[in-house]
């Protein structure tokens, strides 16, 4: 009995670890074998690492779960890893540096992914000097709500572009699927450990993100369309 509760440990801090990252295989596949991003919103990814490289600096004041540490690092390394991806199916059809003019006109469009590692490593440098300048309690629970409001937006951006588009074409439903389930599975997890309150709103806001969209593709495919006789 204790060998089963054991794994079972195991497998649900695996799932929380890797769950939400490994959600991105289906859509990377798609980007990749299409040779396009179109249709999958990569602001998604902006969301995610500018979230999760603030939850590494709201652990290193408030020591948050050993699990919740490692999905984050795992969840910033996979964004880089979709990026990365996203640049080269796209192809650099022409330079869009990162400063001047270009941050601004092309924010988050660029077509070298050193521009989106210099925008982390940037945002790195900015928390660690702002962590070791201030380095309070309120300034920690600032971080844990700017990392709530961030990463519950997630799926804001993808909502938006279907909206935009009147389209879901060209993003995975797989992806979607699975984030359900995975923020399903988070806040039930959330719950039960009694996780500070921000990471428990978080996960709430993004399964409600989830159904909407997956309501875009019902909508859009004509599944809950209601048909209009003239």
């Amino acid at each position: 009995m204790e060998v089963i509760k054991s794994a079972g440990l195991y497998l649900s801090s695996a799932f929380i670890i890797f769950g939400g990252g490994l959600a991105y295989i289906p859509q990377t596949y798609k980007i990749y074998t299409r040779g396009s991003a179109k249709g999958f919103s990569t602001l998604t990814c902006m969301i995610l690492l500018i979230a999760n490289t603030v939850r590494l600096f709201f652990w290193y004041g408030v020591r948050f779960e050993s699990q919740l540490l490692a999905q984050s690092i795992f969840m910033f390394l996979v964004m880089l890893g979709v990026m990365w991806v996203c640049v080269r199916a796209e192809g650099e059809r022409e330079e869009r540096r990162i400063w001047g003019r270009g941050l601004y006109k092309h924010f988050w469009r660029w077509t070298r992914f050193i521009d989106y590692l210099t925008f982390t490593i940037g945002l790195i440098t900015f928390l660690t000097f702002l962590t070791f300048l201030i380095n309070t309690d309120g300034y920690y629970t600032v971080l844990g709500y700017v990392a709530l409001v961030t990463e519950s937006g997630m799926g804001l951006p993808q909502l938006l572009g279907n909206w935009s588009s009147k389209s879901t074409q060209g993003m995975s439903v797989s992806m979607v699927m699975m984030w359900l389930f995975g923020d399903i599975y988070k806040t039930s997890y959330f719950i039960i450990r009694e996780t500070p309150i921000q990471f428990l709103v978080c996960g709430g806001t993004q399964v409600t993100l989830d159904l909407m969209v997956l309501l875009q593709v019902a909508w859009y495919r004509g599944v809950i369309k209601p048909e209009i006789q003239i």
